[in-house]
């Protein structure tokens, strides 16, 4: 305890000498008293930010949380590239290639013998950051099939993620015996989306129409993503139609794909699954109402009456999105007392818009598990009340918690400047 307090007042004469609350605020990260460092950043934007810095290199240098440091450091946007060079140049290939991928995603300048040092390293966490950030179409045909047949499995998603960005489609081929002979479904299903961004009609509808009578739920749902991409195509319109009679995740997913187009099978499909449909149906449908419009508004207002509450939560996100928070505003409060993420998404959703909502929050930040206060971190960028929450969540006991409100404040921080904003090179699957 003594040598504690000793290293702790070093660091703070440290940071006096140096002057600032700046200087102070990263001194007591370094000590290890990061709640300490939020109190002393204050409201003070430069301080914050060498908090939230210094919080993801402490948890960057330690292996356990490596991983999800990095990725944060990500997500932060710009604001992180300078950490992130320090971390490109460590000599452990797990730290360095991560950051070097990381660094390639913002746009900063990377050398490309770097990332090729990476494609090539024995370590497999390097192989797969590497192949994640790549340049697929700008790669020779021999070391892509190598990566799509790597012995890691992180490694081959990865490098599929690579190859099926709509930049460029020189490689689309190579996902073809990926979609019909992949070593896990998982695989499976990300060659077949990746083809259907990438992939010429006539092969998407053939590896779609195989895909959609299988067993497993993710490749019908990947088939049917892929031939919604292509429904300008009159066989892969009618193969995503054939699954709308269902009582299924599929189904909605088919309706909201070709109700987008103002297909009347779609938007009659939709309708039905949204007022009468199963829970998982009826709440995949609401999600995909969202990107319809106005053409299924009467039926989410039906939705938004359902028993369910996960429905019902869905359903009002959907007429939030349609300029229509009247009701959808008076089903989401009446949803925050429910227990668990329905109350959580129920908070976020309404934001600012009424106190009883920032009261939930601030409650589940205080009273939730460590995976719920994770989740307030990541998400509140998108809410008005954000960096308050993000400073909170910051001074959190579990670094969990920290690394994400890190990454969260970095975030709101580049946006109040007039950031630009900024795509990671995760690809279109959602990361966490």
């Amino acid at each position: 305890m003594r040598r504690a307090l000793v290293t702790l007042s070093l660091a703070l004469l440290a940071a006096g000498c140096v002057g600032g609350a700046t200087a102070r605020a990263r001194a007591l990260v370094s000590a290890g008293d990061v709640a300490g460092a939020v109190r002393a950043a204050g409201d003070d934007d430069r301080a914050l930010e060498a908090v939230a810095l210094e919080t993801l290199m402490r948890a960057a240098a330690r292996a356990g949380t490596r991983s999800s440091a990095l990725r944060a450091m990500e997500a932060a946007g710009p604001r992180a590239g300078t950490a992130l060079e320090r971390l490109a140049r460590s000599e452990d290939e797990a730290t360095a290639c991560p950051a070097i991928a990381s660094l390639h995603c913002l746009g900063r300048r990377v050398e490309q013998a770097r990332i090729d040092a990476c494609l090539g390293s024995a370590d497999p966490r390097a192989r797969a950051a590497a192949a994640r950030a790549m340049d697929a179409g700008l790669r020779p045909s021999a070391l892509v099939a190598r990566l799509l047949a790597d012995p890691n499995p992180e490694v081959r998603l990865a490098a599929i993620e690579a190859v099926g960005r709509p930049d460029d489609a020189r490689h689309a081929a190579l996902l073809l015996p990926l979609v019909r002979e992949g070593r896990a479904v998982r695989e499976r299903a990300a060659a077949l989306r990746a083809l259907g961004r990438v992939g010429r009609a006539p092969d998407v509808v053939a590896a779609g129409k195989a895909a959609v009578g299988a067993d497993d739920m993710r490749l019908r749902l990947a088939a049917i993503e892929a031939l919604g991409r292509h429904l300008e195509d009159a066989q892969a319109a009618r193969l995503v139609a054939a699954e709308l009679g269902a009582e299924s995740v599929v189904a909605a997913r088919a309706a909201s794909l070709l109700g987008r187009q103002g297909d009347h099978r779609g938007l009659e499909a939709l309708a039905r699954l949204l007022e009468r449909g199963s829970e998982d149906a009826a709440s995949t449908a609401a999600v995909g109402a969202s990107e319809v419009g106005e053409p299924v508004r009467a039926s989410l207002m039906l939705a938004i009456g359902r028993p369910e509450p996960g429905v019902r939560l869905r359903a009002a996100a959907a007429l939030l999105r349609l300029a229509d928070p009247g009701p959808a505003e008076q089903v989401l409060r009446r949803l925050l007392d429910e227990p668990g993420w329905v109350g959580l998404h129920a908070a976020l959703l309404l934001g600012d818009r009424q106190p009883v909502a920032r009261d939930r929050l601030d409650s589940l930040l205080e009273q939730g598990d460590e995976a719920m206060r994770a989740a307030i971190a990541r998400q509140s960028p998108l809410v008005p009340c954000g960096r308050s929450l993000a400073r909170r969540a910051l001074a959190d006991e579990a670094e969990a918690v920290r690394v994400a409100a890190a990454a969260a404040l970095l975030r709101i921080l580049d946006r109040s400047s007039g950031g630009a904003a900024h795509e990671l090179c995760s690809g279109p699957a959602a990361r966490g």
